[in-house]
């Protein structure tokens, strides 16, 4: 055991302590002078090895879950999550269901999230998805779920691994659709999946989820009810309150759900665990139970580390407080880490700075042993249940089984110690793949921004820069923000003063804030992104700041009006009097954003028709679009019908030409409009009265 190693078992009460090390069993001495405590270094023993497998204390859980099963096999999806504190058994549970849904001919899929800036978005639907496809036999079932499986492999390339599919390039489409095209066809795979079996999703770890995923997962719930799909997710309950995103999402997620919330096991069922060790007195248990309050994990902590039979023999001391257990993460995973000597303990310790997945070539690069070493260690933590092979990875690729054994790992190393180890993983995964960045751009962008190496931090701006890119291109808004916002970050470690990218960079945020829905976001990193634009007297990007911050055709709230119509006015000024598309829809933004007061009335009109007259001249169908959405806004009133009418008619033309978001958008929105105001209605205006009243209401 390591001679700084933490221990389960800690002396409440004053005075040095002795520790002497003899075999295989290390003896610390109580200074109540009632006996030892026995702590372990070998192989766990039976009891630890029956709390991997059993399950007791769910009964009631398990029924409930199988009828949540029952009812999707009928036809009616469900949506379960289960929370509580980690180590409480959430991730057993979910095996248990799992077991029973196999033995009644339903399809699993397991998925499990990460939390690591690394990951790529939509990371739990890449595992299912895979699973899905590489699950599905038959040419029948083949070729109905063929077009869904064309969208995604467009959208996300590397859920389909085969290089021999020929099924589809990547779309080169507008975002925002591209994410519906996703979430559609995600739903539609999962629905032909299940109607061949019924099918069970279960997603562990669900705090971890990067947004996109969320958001992915309520709509799925949303389409749940005429399916013949079972959902199970897992989080931990201090993620509710440590991570804001999660409990909104949880928030919508629980009108659709049934929450199931795990506590610890009753002393009973503790017992019934343990009913195979005729060392474990009822004084023991009892001991046993307080100190753990029924987390499984922790119970098998202790019995990893400390006999049974030192427990007995101090149980009048535990009942009467003499001893206590001290829970901080690093004591809590070292009885699961004692089977291991001290190379195979680095080991791991270098894994976990991987992630809670890694590779093994990485880790090989990365740890300084040879690859006969390294599967030695491997196979070591894999014995002790500490590590996982990855299915179908042909054992390159391992995963950590409980992540508060990476976690405690992770941050129980000196800080500058991990920040080597990110450089060292960074400069390895960066030779390892050089033929294929694309498919490392998150985790290049992660370890270089951890490291301190010289350059790293350029480097990571550089990656963080790619993977936010690449993350718009798969409609992962929310991945591009957090990638943005470190590509930002890097720039400030390297005391880099480029006023310049740093603007293009808090734009290209803002477009992604923008269309994550986050308007807030949106407008703080478009007035920064204005105001560095001002200080450089470029006209072009504060331009696209000030459209930005004003939003697409709804206009800002009332409280923002202000900033919008100064931000508008400084751009128009700076880019001068020269034609030019962006100034056209400056103008004609200006023009939406003033106030619908008479005194404004006319130089509203003659902005908006210089605007659109600009917009014309120079030919950019994009720029003349957005400048009669702007024109229709400010004519939205009685006294305008006519001219309004005339705008519809060229938006609506316009919009047919434009093959974007924005052209079907105001097709869609335009249509209406123009059909009341029909010939019919303008005649009624004309003769006023009931008719002018009538054409109020439509405006």
């Amino acid at each position: 055991m390591r001679r700084d190693a933490p221990f389960l078992a800690q002396i409440a009460v004053g005075g040095p302590h002795e520790f002497s090390s003899r075999g295989v069993v290390h003896k610390r001495r109580a200074p109540f002078g009632r006996g030892e405590l026995e702590l372990r270094s070998g192989q766990a023993a039976t009891v630890v090895k029956r709390l991997d497998t059993a399950l007791v204390g769910r009964q009631r859980e398990v029924e409930e879950l199988l009828s949540g099963v029952e009812e999707a096999e009928e036809g009616t999806g469900r949506l379960y999550l289960i929370s509580g504190e980690p180590g409480i058994g959430k991730t057993r549970l979910a095996d248990e269901i799992a077991a029973r849904g196999r033995k009644r001919s339903a399809l699993v899929l397991w998925s499990r999230c990460w939390s690591a800036s690394g990951v790529p978005a939509y990371w739990p639907w890449i595992q299912l998805v895979r699973g899905c496809i590489g699950r599905v036999v038959g040419p029948e079932l083949s070729s109905l779920i063929r077009p869904a499986v064309t969208n995604i492999s467009r959208i996300l390339p590397g859920v389909i691994e085969s290089p021999g599919d020929g099924w589809a390039a990547p779309l080169h489409e507008d975002p925002e659709e591209v994410r519906f095209r996703l979430f559609e066809s995600v739903l539609s795979l999962l629905t032909t999946a299940s109607n061949t079996a019924p099918l069970i999703l279960i997603i562990d770890d669900l705090g971890a989820a990067d947004l996109s995923s969320l958001m992915l997962l309520r709509l799925i719930a949303r389409e749940l009810y005429d399916s013949r799909i079972f959902v199970l997710a897992t989080y931990r309950d201090s993620d509710m309150r440590s991570l804001p995103p999660l409990a909104d999402a949880l928030g919508e997620l629980s009108r659709e759900a049934r929450i199931i919330r795990l506590q610890g096991l009753h002393r009973e069922d503790l017992g019934q665990l343990l009913n195979d060790q005729p060392s474990m007195s009822s004084e023991t248990l009892d001991a046993l139970h307080l100190a753990t309050g029924g987390n499984p994990f922790f119970v098998q902590s202790i019995l990893k580390l400390v006999s049974p039979a030192s427990l007995a023999r101090n149980a009048r001391a535990l009942s009467h407080g003499r001893i206590r257990f001290v829970w901080g993460l690093r004591a809590t995973i070292e009885g699961h880490l004692t089977p291991l000597t001290d190379q195979a303990r680095r080991m791991l310790e270098v894994a976990a700075v991987v992630g809670r997945e890694f590779d093994v070539d990485v880790l090989t690069r990365s740890s300084g042993v040879s690859n006969d070493q390294l599967q030695e260690f491997l196979t070591r933590a894999e014995n002790a249940g500490l590590i996982a092979e990855i299915p179908e990875s042909g054992g390159r690729r391992f995963r950590f089984v409980h992540s508060l054994v990476a976690d405690g790992l992770y941050e129980g190393m000196p800080s500058q110690e991990r920040r080597r180890l990110h450089n060292l993983i960074a400069e390895a995964t960066e030779e390892l793949y050089a033929d294929d960045l694309e498919s490392q751009l998150t985790n290049l962008a992660r370890h270089f921004f951890e490291s301190v190496a010289p350059g790293a931090s350029e480097r990571a701006q550089k990656y963080a820069e790619r993977a936010a890119e690449s993350a718009n291109k798969r409609a992962a808004f929310e991945e591009a923000v957090k990638f943005y916002q470190m590509a930002l970050a890097a720039m400030g470690i390297a005391k880099r003063t480029d006023r310049h990218r740093r603007c293009e960079l808090l734009l290209a945020m803002g477009e992604a804030q923008s269309r994550s829905a986050d308007d807030g976001g949106a407008r703080d990193s478009f007035l920064q992104a204005a105001t560095l634009a001002e200080q450089s007297g470029d006209g072009v990007l504060l331009a696209r700041a000030a459209l930005g911050y004003s939003g697409f055709h709804l206009g800002v709230p009332e409280s923002c009006t202000g900033e919008a119509i100064r931000l508008l006015e400084s751009a128009l000024k700076a880019l001068g009097n020269r034609d030019d598309p962006r100034r056209a829809m400056v103008m004609a933004r200006l023009a939406a954003e003033l106030p619908g007061h008479p005194s404004t009335l006319v130089r509203r009109g003659e902005s908006l028709a210089r605007a659109v007259e600009m917009a014309r001249r120079s030919e950019d169908k994009a720029a003349l679009l957005a400048t009669l959405i702007d024109r229709d806004r400010a004519l939205a009133c009685p006294d305008s019908v006519e001219d309004r009418f005339q705008n519809a008619q060229e938006l609506l033309r316009v919009a047919q030409e434009i093959d974007g978001r924005y052209g079907r958008y105001s097709l869609h929105m335009e249509r209406p409009v123009l059909q009341r105001l029909s010939r019919p209605a303008q005649r009624a205006v004309r003769r006023g009265g009931a008719g002018g009243s009538r054409m109020s209401r439509i405006c």
